[in-house]
């Protein structure tokens, strides 16, 4: 359930109007909006249990999908739902009675997926967070603490006050008790209720952005990509003068990390979390430094590196030198990590290196179409040729047996990612976090 701002049009998934209205809804006060939140859960509740009976298990499958049919339809279900209700509640003595009612008559029903285990078996996913969130919070402790059943809310944002939420010390100092727990949890695709990201093998796709679901055809890769220059820049069209949008686009291939202690840095950080896509992966225990890190996926480092040379034909390199002044900036100002021995160098000498050689030396084939297609950033290139075009024709003149060795040999890759350990050791490289393969595998 997303529960965007009405006058948010670019957003994806778009706003799920009916529960977004009622959550969102202005209240007077505190006992006005926990009514509210009754009136939410009552009716979700009762709509859930019903398409559950009717459709059976695997309705939810196609809940997944944002634009789908069946979604409409169960908002469509649950905005009749909520007027009957609210006349049910305005009717009896108390909304909160309603609403475990109603839960009973879900968690007891044929149809709920029961388990023995504790993993989820209902999840509500809530995007975006909201005003008075701590009365939701006792809501749903409410209707949870008389069951032992596994129905999960989830709540999802990309701005950074969400992990900094505590209930309010006037209206709850008793309860303000410090309780160790797990701050921050893998991306919803990691835990495995993705219904359209598809597995690997062993490898589960790593993503931050529903790429998947977004695939709406053959013709609609242009798009894609398009979209994913929005989502690194924002809203607006890239400014390489902007260091925010920079830092962005250059961080994603490039591993770009803010240097810990500067005077700019948490700035530098929640804006990239809140409005370029960047994935907080950790907390310090107190809560003021975030560990962060872009996801390893080549669909975005072919939208940066296009943003970056202006796409195909190449122009002037005009963007691409009014991004690394502004790196230099940043470099020498100590908000970029530039690490302990020339790392940072060698990845942009590489990188840049591949991106010169397949706009200049590669020709562009024309493989597939649609989505099957090769991008330009994610294409195979020669290691003679590549070689011989970083260092110059004389590489090879004194190893001509190695030239003869590598000449059927090819290398690809789009971007950096800095880790912590060596992946090839993990018994199962599934449970590495930031792995993505392909155009198709990496989306």
């Amino acid at each position: 359930m997303n529960i965007r701002s009405p006058n948010d049009t670019h957003g994806y998934p778009s706003r799920d109007d009916t529960p977004a209205d009622i959550l969102a809804r202005p209240c007077a006060t505190e006992k006005e909006y926990r009514s509210q939140c009754y009136a939410f859960f009552a009716p979700i509740f009762k709509v859930l249990r019903t398409s559950l009976e009717k459709n059976g298990a695997h309705w939810y499958e196609n809940m997944c999908e944002p634009p789908s049919a069946v979604r409409h339809l169960f908002f469509e279900d649950l905005g009749r739902e909520c007027d009957n209700v609210d006349k049910e509640i305005l009717a009896s003595s108390t909304g909160r009675t309603i609403m475990k009612k109603y839960y009973k008559e879900l968690v007891k029903s044929s149809c709920f997926p029961h388990a023995k285990d504790n993993e989820p078996r209902v999840v509500l996913h809530d995007e975006q967070p909201f005003s008075r969130a701590d009365v939701l919070l006792r809501t749903i402790k409410e209707y949870s603490e008389d069951n032992n059943h596994a129905v999960w809310v989830v709540f999802a944002s990309t701005t950074s006050k969400v992990t900094h939420f505590a209930s309010p010390q006037a209206l709850f100092s008793s309860a303000r008790v410090a309780v160790k727990g797990q701050l921050l949890f893998p991306p919803f695709t990691q835990l495995g209720w993705d219904q359209n990201a598809p597995a690997l093998g062993e490898i589960q796709h790593y993503s931050v952005w529903p790429w998947v679901s977004l695939k709406e055809g053959d013709d609609a890769l242009e798009g894609l990509l398009h979209l994913a220059e929005q989502k690194l820049c924002g809203p607006v069209e890239f400014d390489p003068h902007n260091h925010h949008q920079t830092f962005a686009v250059l961080a994603q291939r490039f591993g770009l990390d803010i240097a810990f202690g500067h005077r700019n840095a948490v700035g530098y950080v929640e804006t990239s979390v809140a409005s370029h896509l960047r994935a907080c992966i950790k907390t310090t225990e107190d809560r003021i430094w975030s560990y962060t890190i872009y996801p390893s996926e080549p669909i975005l480092s072919c939208a940066a590196a296009s943003l970056l040379h202006g796409g195909n034909p190449p122009p002037a390199k005009t963007d691409l030198v009014s991004s690394l002044e502004i790196l230099e900036r940043m470099v020498n100002d100590g908000v970029i990590d530039i690490g302990q021995i020339g790392e940072l160098v060698s990845r942009f000498l590489w990188l840049l290196a591949k991106d010169f050689f397949v706009r200049e030396k590669v020709v562009q084939k024309d493989v597939g179409w649609g989505f099957d297609q090769q991008l330009e950033d994610c294409q195979l290139v020669s290691v003679v040729a590549f070689l011989r075009f970083v260092f110059g024709p004389r590489i090879w003149n004194g190893k001509p047996e190695a030239q003869e060795l590598f000449q059927n040999a090819y290398i690809n890759f789009s971007h950096w990612v800095s880790m912590d350990s060596d992946i090839r050791r993990h018994e199962r490289l599934g449970e590495v976090p930031y792995v993505t393969c392909s155009i198709s595998s990496s989306i």
